[in-house]
Protein backbone atom coordinates (compact mmCIF):
# COMPACT_ATOMS: atom_id res chain seq x y z
CA UNK A 1 0.00 0.00 0.00
CA UNK A 2 2.74 2.45 0.80
CA UNK A 3 6.53 2.35 -0.51
CA UNK A 4 7.81 3.01 3.02
CA UNK A 5 5.65 1.48 6.11
CA UNK A 6 6.18 -0.31 9.04
CA UNK A 7 2.96 -2.03 10.38
CA UNK A 8 3.42 -2.95 13.94
CA UNK A 9 0.55 -4.57 16.46
CA UNK A 10 -1.34 -2.48 18.90
CA UNK A 11 -0.80 -3.49 22.05
CA UNK A 12 -3.01 -0.35 23.56
CA UNK A 13 -0.08 1.89 24.75
CA UNK A 14 1.19 4.65 23.06
CA UNK A 15 2.81 8.11 24.31
CA UNK A 16 0.93 10.43 21.68
CA UNK A 17 0.26 13.02 23.92
CA UNK A 18 3.43 14.06 25.03
CA UNK A 19 3.65 17.67 22.67
CA UNK A 20 7.48 17.26 22.62
CA UNK A 21 6.67 13.82 20.81
CA UNK A 22 3.87 14.28 18.54
CA UNK A 23 6.24 17.23 17.21
CA UNK A 24 8.62 14.73 16.19
CA UNK A 25 6.28 12.41 14.58
CA UNK A 26 4.39 15.25 12.57
CA UNK A 27 8.44 16.12 11.58
CA UNK A 28 8.90 12.31 10.57
CA UNK A 29 6.11 10.14 9.65
CA UNK A 30 2.35 10.06 9.32
CA UNK A 31 0.39 7.04 11.36
CA UNK A 32 -2.60 5.28 10.74
CA UNK A 33 -4.42 3.21 12.95
CA UNK A 34 -6.60 0.90 12.52
CA UNK A 35 -8.04 -1.31 15.48
CA UNK A 36 -5.52 -3.44 15.52
CA UNK A 37 -2.01 -2.11 14.08
CA UNK A 38 -0.46 1.30 13.54
CA UNK A 39 1.00 2.06 10.43
CA UNK A 40 3.72 4.35 10.06
CA UNK A 41 4.55 5.94 6.72
CA UNK A 42 7.73 7.72 6.56
CA UNK A 43 9.30 10.49 4.70
CA UNK A 44 12.57 8.62 4.18
CA UNK A 45 13.67 5.13 4.98
CA UNK A 46 14.52 4.39 8.91
CA UNK A 47 17.75 6.26 8.91
CA UNK A 48 18.63 5.87 12.45
CA UNK A 49 14.74 5.69 13.80
CA UNK A 50 13.39 2.77 15.58
CA UNK A 51 9.97 2.63 16.72
CA UNK A 52 8.69 0.07 19.54
CA UNK A 53 4.82 0.04 20.75
CA UNK A 54 3.96 2.80 18.79
CA UNK A 55 6.39 5.34 19.83
CA UNK A 56 9.50 7.04 17.93
CA UNK A 57 12.62 6.26 19.88
CA UNK A 58 15.83 9.10 20.20
CA UNK A 59 16.43 9.53 16.35
CA UNK A 60 20.18 8.76 16.32
CA UNK A 61 22.48 10.25 13.17
CA UNK A 62 23.22 7.86 10.45
CA UNK A 63 26.80 6.35 11.25
CA UNK A 64 28.21 2.91 11.52
CA UNK A 65 27.73 2.84 14.74
CA UNK A 66 24.06 3.32 15.01
CA UNK A 67 23.43 1.25 12.09
CA UNK A 68 25.11 -1.64 13.51
CA UNK A 69 23.03 -4.83 15.42
CA UNK A 70 24.45 -4.16 18.57
CA UNK A 71 23.10 -0.68 18.39
CA UNK A 72 19.86 -1.74 17.41
CA UNK A 73 19.53 -4.26 19.70
CA UNK A 74 20.74 -2.61 22.51
CA UNK A 75 17.66 0.41 21.68
CA UNK A 76 14.99 -2.42 21.46
CA UNK A 77 16.32 -4.14 24.95
CA UNK A 78 15.83 -0.62 25.95
CA UNK A 79 12.28 0.04 24.88
CA UNK A 80 11.39 -3.34 26.03
CA UNK A 81 12.21 -2.19 29.65
CA UNK A 82 13.64 -4.29 32.58
CA UNK A 83 11.59 -7.53 34.02
CA UNK A 84 12.22 -6.85 37.99
CA UNK A 85 11.02 -9.95 40.39
CA UNK A 86 10.98 -8.84 43.90
CA UNK A 87 11.72 -11.65 46.36
CA UNK A 88 9.75 -9.97 49.40
CA UNK A 89 6.42 -8.96 47.33
CA UNK A 90 5.84 -9.90 44.34
CA UNK A 91 3.22 -7.28 44.08
CA UNK A 92 6.11 -5.09 43.10
CA UNK A 93 7.24 -7.32 39.76
CA UNK A 94 6.32 -6.48 36.44
CA UNK A 95 8.64 -5.12 34.20
CA UNK A 96 9.16 -1.51 34.11
CA UNK A 97 10.39 1.16 31.50
CA UNK A 98 14.05 2.38 31.60
CA UNK A 99 13.84 5.13 28.99
CA UNK A 100 15.85 8.37 29.83
CA UNK A 101 13.01 10.26 31.32
CA UNK A 102 11.19 7.54 33.25
CA UNK A 103 15.15 6.93 35.00
CA UNK A 104 15.69 10.24 35.31
CA UNK A 105 12.21 11.00 37.38
CA UNK A 106 12.84 7.79 39.55
CA UNK A 107 16.27 9.03 40.45
CA UNK A 108 14.99 12.64 41.39
CA UNK A 109 12.57 10.37 43.60
CA UNK A 110 15.26 8.49 44.94
CA UNK A 111 17.56 11.50 45.86
CA UNK A 112 14.22 13.04 47.70
CA UNK A 113 14.56 10.04 49.42
CA UNK A 114 17.86 10.46 50.43
CA UNK A 115 17.39 14.21 51.99
CA UNK A 116 13.90 13.92 53.35
CA UNK A 117 13.80 10.20 54.46
CA UNK A 118 10.54 9.83 52.86
CA UNK A 119 8.52 9.39 49.80
CA UNK A 120 7.58 12.42 48.20
CA UNK A 121 3.97 13.50 49.07
CA UNK A 122 3.33 10.99 51.53
CA UNK A 123 3.88 7.60 52.41
CA UNK A 124 3.76 5.54 49.35
CA UNK A 125 4.78 5.88 45.71
CA UNK A 126 2.83 4.17 42.95
CA UNK A 127 5.56 3.05 39.26
CA UNK A 128 3.51 2.04 36.30
CA UNK A 129 4.85 -0.97 34.78
CA UNK A 130 5.32 -1.02 30.74
CA UNK A 131 1.72 -2.54 30.53
CA UNK A 132 -0.01 0.22 32.67
CA UNK A 133 -0.17 -1.83 35.82
CA UNK A 134 0.71 0.25 39.04
CA UNK A 135 2.98 -0.80 41.90
CA UNK A 136 2.67 0.71 45.17
CA UNK A 137 5.98 0.98 46.74
CA UNK A 138 5.77 1.54 50.77
CA UNK A 139 9.14 1.38 51.93
CA UNK A 140 11.43 4.97 51.91
CA UNK A 141 13.95 3.83 54.02
CA UNK A 142 15.21 1.27 56.31
CA UNK A 143 16.28 1.85 59.73
CA UNK A 144 18.97 0.70 61.36
CA UNK A 145 20.60 -0.47 58.11
CA UNK A 146 20.38 -3.56 56.22
CA UNK A 147 19.65 -3.97 52.63
CA UNK A 148 17.93 -1.11 51.09
CA UNK A 149 14.42 -1.17 50.37
CA UNK A 150 12.56 -2.33 47.24
CA UNK A 151 12.38 1.26 45.71
CA UNK A 152 15.59 2.00 45.74
CA UNK A 153 16.36 -1.27 44.37
CA UNK A 154 14.52 -0.92 41.63
CA UNK A 155 15.87 3.03 40.92
CA UNK A 156 19.51 1.70 40.69
CA UNK A 157 18.68 -1.34 38.72
CA UNK A 158 17.06 0.76 35.98
CA UNK A 159 19.53 3.43 36.03
CA UNK A 160 22.30 0.52 35.28
CA UNK A 161 20.14 -1.27 32.88
CA UNK A 162 19.39 2.23 31.04
CA UNK A 163 23.48 3.30 31.46
CA UNK A 164 24.43 0.00 29.71
CA UNK A 165 22.29 -0.24 26.86
CA UNK A 166 22.52 3.20 26.35
CA UNK A 167 26.25 2.94 26.00
CA UNK A 168 25.81 -0.26 23.97
CA UNK A 169 23.66 2.02 21.17
CA UNK A 170 25.84 4.71 21.13
CA UNK A 171 28.74 2.88 20.57
CA UNK A 172 27.81 0.00 19.16
CA UNK A 173 29.75 -2.25 20.86
CA UNK A 174 29.82 -3.81 24.32
CA UNK A 175 27.68 -6.55 26.05
CA UNK A 176 24.06 -6.07 26.13
CA UNK A 177 22.82 -6.11 30.28
CA UNK A 178 20.37 -8.45 31.05
CA UNK A 179 16.72 -7.81 30.79
CA UNK A 180 15.66 -9.31 33.92
CA UNK A 181 16.92 -8.56 37.58
CA UNK A 182 15.66 -9.74 41.07
CA UNK A 183 15.44 -6.79 43.87
CA UNK A 184 14.97 -7.89 47.39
Amino acid sequence: MFDNHLTIPYMGYTNFSRPAKWFLWSKVARFYKTPSTFTFVLGAPMSGYLLAIGELLQPQPVTAASQSVQSQSARILLASGLKVTCESNAALSGTYPADNATVSMLLGVQNFIDRNARFPGGSQYIVADLSGNPHVFTTAIVSGGGSPPSFTQLVYALADFSALCNAVAITGAGALPSATTTIA
